[in-house]
């Protein structure tokens, strides 16, 4: 790797690393243009400082560039601004310095260069920025992965190196650099080199990626669509059903809700639970779009006869209602207490209402029905509701879901075809999220180095849903994915009562072992499938593909995973599970349907989430101390819990002098820029959820008899 130096100060270089471009016409420019022949890729390293009046203080000390593969690594802003000078060549297409966490590197240079336009949805998160005919891009909002995992899931050439760069060290621009820590920062830029140039291989041009993961799935559509026989056909169902009254889109906003992640509260009181079977459900949000019925017409307010339209089958609801005397019939709530317009005499479980006298909510039909399935109550009163007809999502975008889900089935484990695999399983996952873009939020504007908001207007509404022909789904569909994606969860809560331990969005932990309960409810969803494709005259093999191995694989069933011989829960997205594997004759471990006194088991292996640790921060932790450290109030402490905390600097530039850790005394200017600080992580228990288990420890907690202490 080379000083950019040797890049800004040599034309012979520059001609050897640059591809050669074509000049754009003036009257081309109208529309942005793209320089598809040249990638680069771009990271700063910084150091973090608080001085004797404990101000923090925070700076680059070291740059690194990818331009075409070959690297160069910069000290100083100004060696960076002299390289953005160089490529900003005014009569070519425009260029694009890609970053990943753009939001971070913007935050040193938001004044250093002068940014001529900034997108993004929330202050100090830009999506990309421009200079003259340069744009810098953020790579994080393409695929919500950490640069590790970039490397790892599209299985680029080089590998993020971990642990070679001490972060609590102080540095400046003179610190000497050792060769280790340079490789770190190079391999930084150069795997985002490789992510790049593999993008533009499959799609095309620079102008064909977007700037979000959602935005694959969009542009794939439209692709799609193309060659529909009416290429039209979802913009014609999107003008006739939009939500463009402001009131009606505020119901749906309130109705909206997301997966259930909970812990059953007696579960989290026994501590300790022994064979506990967890089952997941495959593709569930794409599952629901294919088989399940969704609003497809506008929704109209009824005045009278409310229940009869809430509980008739052929209607979509949304209404506003208020339970009385409300009680859970189980451990487990479903209704979070945040989405409550209104809460009489309410007792919650961290969250989720297990009792109320009073509970004012907006709801669809469907979430009626789950909640009568879980909770009793003494009456209902319906204010008002909107109703819409019933019937499948338009054939296309069906069949756009099952195509996808056909092939990342078939793709999955064929070797050379990885990086199509995980292409198609990015465009799956990204098709709920496209359904719920919500067009009326506040707009973010940057002007004169300050951050700004201005709140939505209706006309946002008409704009989105009418003037952009790239809108081609309805925000109330994705209202009801995840309102039937929850459905099939409450089903398996109902008839697993109490031996529901946790549940996670698409995923149930049960501990009585009976996977009869299992078997009945993929039969009502192979109905519903069997029903879905024989109405709409969808071929079965969409729906049930078949992989490498010739098994085939229904959309959106029930499957088993694993038994944990232990499982302990702390609360929502805080558990541990101690697994038995099994040993093959082909010598690899692999998870295996074994209790914990089997004497085949011959290794355990403990998985822990933990919300806002890392993965591997906290298994170590619990590897190293054991299954039964895993307890309310431990703490990972600074050293070891890799969590930061981060504090946005705006400052105008400041004289400094520091000494770096080898001991060389340095003055230099610092301003704006982002205090990077170590914290330590405490499991601690929220005081109301902590007096919630202890009036229910007593009161209402039946121990069950543990068997023999597992050795």
């Amino acid at each position: 790797m080379q000083s950019i130096d040797v890049f800004n100060n040599s034309e012979t270089v520059q001609k050897n690393i640059l591809k050669p471009y074509r000049k754009v016409r003036a009257d081309a420019r109208k529309k942005r243009r793209y320089d598809n022949e040249n990638i680069f890729t771009f990271d700063i390293e910084s150091t973090s400082y608080e001085d004797e009046q404990w101000r923090k203080w925070s700076w680059m000390y070291l740059f690194t560039v990818c331009i075409n593969g070959y690297t160069f690594y910069g000290r100083t802003w100004d060696q960076f601004a002299m390289f953005v000078r160089i490529i900003n060549i005014e009569d070519v297409p425009c260029r694009v310095i890609w970053v990943h966490n753009l939001s971070f590197e913007f935050q040193f240079m938001r004044d250093l260069l002068p940014f001529d336009f900034v997108f993004a949805r929330t202050p100090r998160k830009p999506m990309f920025a421009r200079v003259g005919n340069v744009e810098f891009r953020c790579t994080y909002f393409l695929t919500h992965l950490s640069l590790q995992n970039v490397a790892k899931q599209f299985r680029t050439e080089h590998k993020k190196l971990i642990g070679d760069l001490d972060y609590s060290l102080i540095r400046h621009e003179k610190t000497p650099i050792t060769p280790q820590e340079m490789k770190y920062a190079e391999n930084d830029v150069v795997i985002l080199y490789e992510f790049i140039r593999d993008e533009i291989k499959r799609r095309g041009s620079i102008a064909n990626i977007p700037h979000t993961q959602t935005g694959y799935i969009r542009s794939e559509f439209l692709e799609h669509l193309k060659t529909a026989e009416d290429p039209y056909c979802m913009r014609k169902i999107v003008k006739q059903i939009a939500p463009i009254d402001l009131k009606l889109f505020r119901k749906l906003e309130h109705a909206f809700w997301g997966g259930i992640t909970h812990a059953n509260y007696k579960a989290v009181l026994q501590g300790d639970l022994l064979n506990v079977d967890s089952y997941d459900k495959t593709s569930s949000y794409p599952g629901a779009m294919v088989s399940c019925k969704y609003p497809m017409t506008n929704f109209i307010r009824i005045n009278t006869n409310f229940e009869k339209y809430l509980r008739d089958p052929e209607y979509a609801c949304i209404v506003d209602i208020v339970f009385y005397d409300l009680k859970a019939k189980t451990a487990n709530g479903i209704i979070s207490k945040s989405k409550c317009t209104k809460i009489v005499g309410g007792v919650d479980s961290n969250g989720r209402m297990i009792a109320a006298k009073e509970m004012y909510i907006t709801c669809t039909d469907v979430d009626f029905d789950n909640i009568e399935r879980m909770y009793t109550y003494d009456h209902i009163e319906i204010s008002e509701i909107y109703v819409s007809h019933y019937d499948y999502l338009p054939k296309e975008y069906i069949l756009f879901i099952l195509h996808l889900y056909e092939k990342k089935t078939s793709l999955k484990g064929v070797t050379d075809r990885e990086d199509e695999y995980m292409y198609n399983k990015q465009l799956i996952n990204a098709g709920y999220g496209n359904m719920v873009m919500n067009p009326y939020t506040d707009k973010v504007d940057y002007s004169n180095s300050e951050w700004s908001t201005t709140p939505p207007v209706p006309a946002d509404l008409y704009e989105y849903y009418y003037k952009q022909h790239k809108t081609v789904l309805v925000y109330q569909w994705g209202v009801w994915v995840t309102a039937h994606a929850r459905a099939d969860l409450v089903k398996a809560m109902e008839l697993l009562g109490d031996n529901c331990a946790y549940t996670d969005t698409d995923s149930v932990k049960d501990i009585s072992q009976n996977r009869t309960v299992i078997d009945v409810l993929n039969r009502d969803i192979h109905t519903r499938n069997k029903t879905a494709s024989e109405t709409l005259g969808i071929p079965w093999k969409l729906f049930a593909p078949a992989d490498i191995k010739g098994r085939t694989h229904e959309i959106g069933l029930w499957e088993y995973e694993y038994t944990a011989v232990r499982f302990k829960t702390l609360g929502c997205k805080r558990y541990v599970c101690k697994i038995a594997l099994e040993k093959p004759v082909h010598g690899k471990y692999r998870a295996g349907n074994l209790l914990p006194y089997s004497k085949q088991a011959t290794c355990y292996e403990s998985h822990v989430t933990v919300a806002g640790v890392p993965k591997s921060t906290i298994e170590k932790y619990v590897h190293d101390h054991g299954f039964d450290s895993f307890r309310h109030n431990f703490i990972l402490h600074e050293d070891e819990s890799n969590k930061n905390t981060l504090t946005y600097i705006d400052s105008k530039p400041v004289e400094l002098t520091v000494t770096d850790y080898t001991g060389i005394t340095h003055t230099f200017i610092a301003g704006n820029g982002v205090h990077v600080a170590p914290t330590t992580y405490l499991m601690g228990l929220p005081a109301p959820y902590a007096r919630f288990l202890q009036g229910h420890a007593v009161s209402e907690l039946k121990i069950l008899k543990r068997r023999k202490e597992y050795t």
